[in-house]
């Protein structure tokens, strides 16, 4: 019931302030123009109504049918001149209309009814009180100088002996300067009243906009600060460990969670949990384990979205006691704020809120741009990483070039003397001495094939180095408009052959095409390479899954292998030449730096994530192609 009071109440006022406004649209004067309307619009209304009814009747009823005339001409000249400030807007020029019109009216009515001694003189207080509010103080100084000048001269022609006759009936004067005093005071009341409402709601603006001002100072502070973190902290979790803080201390926010976004739109705590309410301590084992899938709850739309979602608690999604906490400290709001990298989602900040923000909109618009500063401390560190890694790449493509060209001549020279070497012993073979013992022999042949499978596996090396040192040159080559989905089936059924009978290799598409304008061949080497090794990881029973699809950004396609997962120290050195986790003598070191470098080539990238014991996937991507088509080839 207070609820629908207090709404009917809210729509009177607005309904009655929209109706003093007569109609001006608030973009087309200023808000102090707009507050001079409103004032002189209710005093004019004010007088209208309150003065000028009750006299009409009263000077009709004993006789003086002219100032009731003079009255309605009066009233109806301050109806025109509203409807001439609407049109106009020009409200001090309507202000001195106004009190010209009220002046005129009260000069006639006081000399026709006696002059000095009329009981309408009063009224000429109204015009000094009216100049106040409805002008200003030039128009109240201006005013009662009118007003004190027609005073005096009553007063002097009073003195001089000049009398105006008062035609109203001696018994009825009693009654009508009672209603004259009544109508006065009501007046005056509504005059005053309108003065003091105008001066407050000016008051109420002003500190509205000095807490507006005092909003905007605070998120000026706070982009400030995440600019700053994001060029100081070297990972995001050490820019937001403080962001947080900061910004739940600024606002007046009771907790804060940072959710790390893995590539599946997963949304799962960070580490970073902050509870500045002792009744909220419980939250950070409670919501430890917690994971959002794609869209659900706020974070997870956030996640998806990439836009900063503010809305009530859906508590029914949670368990009762994280639920029971949450209102107990009363938390009703979620706010969270993706951290976009390259136009995906990496992290989402969530704080917990006792209500949803009045100026939820330009708060949407501040934390955006807070998350995109977080954002840049990964985009950074990406930045600098492949910086390194282009950098190492070019270096030891340079050696690797000239360590090829020399090791690849004298290893030919042996290759072909190790083949005549074997020539010559088949033909020595058949005329060997019978006393020769056939170990002998057999240890000659075994050291000749040896021989030929160790000179054949340096120049398989050799090639790969060779092939290494001139990836990243993908413009010099055909590039053709494929369908990845083709490549893969072939990859995997060349990759098929290495498998033991206990690995299956499948091929399976998500949404979306996986159509891209690449060099082929490099492209299956990458696939073939990818394939291979999560074979390799498998050994001897498993499965691996090969995923085409693509998004809104790139096409993909994902391997994954349910093997033992690689360690966390070998993550940052997989894409490192000659680095390899497999044993010795399994393994160049080359495979995946080459792929890498194909893929940066294509102006792609290759993503492992792995957690050890757990199976290892690796992405590779590459830009969604400009136009339509595929070729056929």
């Amino acid at each position: 019931m207070k609820d629908w009071s207090d709404n009917a109440s809210r729509a009177f006022v607005q309904g009655f302030q929209r109706a003093l406004e007569l109609g001006v649209a608030p973009g087309r004067v200023s808000a102090e123009g707009m507050r001079r309307i409103r004032i002189l619009s209710g005093v004019s209304l004010g007088l209208c109504t309150f003065a000028a009814g009750p006299w009409v009747f009263q000077w009709a009823s004993v006789g003086l049918g002219h100032l009731s005339l003079a009255l309605v001409v009066t009233v109806v000249a301050a109806l025109a001149n509203l409807l001439v400030l609407r049109q106009t807007r020009k409200h001090y020029r309507a202000g001195h209309i106004g009190l010209a019109i009220l002046s005129l009216f009260l000069t006639y009515s006081t000399f026709a009814t006696g002059g000095f001694h009329s009981p309408n003189s009063p009224w000429f207080l109204m015009i000094p009180l009216c100049g106040a509010v409805v002008i200003g103080l030039r128009g109240a100084l201006g005013w009662t100088a009118y007003a004190l000048g027609v005073t005096g001269l009553m007063f002097g022609l009073d003195q001089a002996g000049i009398v105006f006759e008062n035609p109203i009936p001696v018994e009825a004067r009693t009654s009508l300067m009672m209603v004259d005093r009544a109508v006065l005071m009501v007046a005056v009341t509504v005059i005053a009243a309108s003065f003091v409402n105008s001066h407050r709601r000016v008051e109420l603006e002003l500190l509205e906009a000095s807490s507006e001002a005092r909003r905007e100072t605070i998120y000026r502070e706070l982009v400030m600060h995440a600019a700053i973190a994001s060029s100081e902290a070297s990972t995001l979790a050490d820019a937001t460990r403080d962001g947080v803080d900061r910004i739940c201390e600024a606002m007046g926010w009771v907790a804060a969670t940072v959710y790390n976004v893995d590539e599946r739109g997963r949304a799962y705590v960070g580490g970073v949990i902050r509870a500045f309410d002792p009744r909220l301590a419980p939250l950070k084992d409670l919501v430890g384990d917690r994971v959002f899938a794609p869209g659900e709850g706020a974070v997870g739309r956030a996640a998806v979205s990439g836009i900063p979602i503010c809305e009530p608690i859906a508590f029914e999604q949670f368990s009762g006691e994280i639920a029971a906490t949450a209102q107990a400290a009363g938390v009703h709001t979620a706010f969270a704020v993706p951290v976009p990298v390259r136009g995906t989602v990496c992290a989402v900040l969530e704080f917990a809120l006792p209500s949803l923000p009045d100026d939820r909109e330009r708060m949407v618009e501040v934390f955006t741009v807070i998350g995109a500063e977080f954002g840049k401390v990964e985009e950074r560190t990406w930045m600098q990483d492949h910086l390194r890694q282009r950098q190492k790449m070019e270096a030891v493509g340079q050696l690797a070039a000239g360590v090829a060209h020399e090791i690849n001549n004298p290893m030919s020279y042996v290759r072909t003397n190790l083949h005549q070497l074997r020539e010559v012993w088949e033909q020595l073979r058949s005329k060997q001495d019978p006393a020769t013992p056939a170990h002998a022999i057999d240890d000659f042949d075994a050291l000749i094939g040896e021989s030929l499978e160790g000179v054949e596996r340096t120049i398989h090396i050799v090639r790969s180095i060779r092939e290494f040192s001139y990836m990243g040159k993908s413009s010099e080559r055909e590039t053709r408009r494929v369908d990845l989905v083709d490549l893969a089936h072939v990859a995997c059924r060349v990759a098929a052959s290495q498998a033991p009978a206990g690995v299956s290799v499948d091929v399976l598409a998500e949404a979306g095409d996986a159509v891209a304008d690449c060099v082929p061949n490099e492209i299956q080497q990458v696939l073939v390479n990818l394939v291979v090794n999560a074979i390799q990881a498998v050994a001897g029973e498993g499965q691996v899954q090969v995923f085409t699809g693509s998004d809104a950004e790139a096409v993909y396609v994902r391997v994954e292998d349910d093997g033992p997962g690689i360690a966390e120290g070998s993550l940052t050195r997989l894409f490192d030449p000659f680095y390899t986790t497999k044993p010795v003598g399994e393994g160049t070191g080359l495979g995946l730096a080459v792929s890498y470098e194909i893929l940066r080539g294509h102006g792609g990238e290759l993503v492992v994530d792995s957690t050890l014991g757990e199976g290892a996937t690796f992405t590779m991507r590459l830009p969604r192609p400009a136009g339509p088509g595929v070729d056929p080839a």
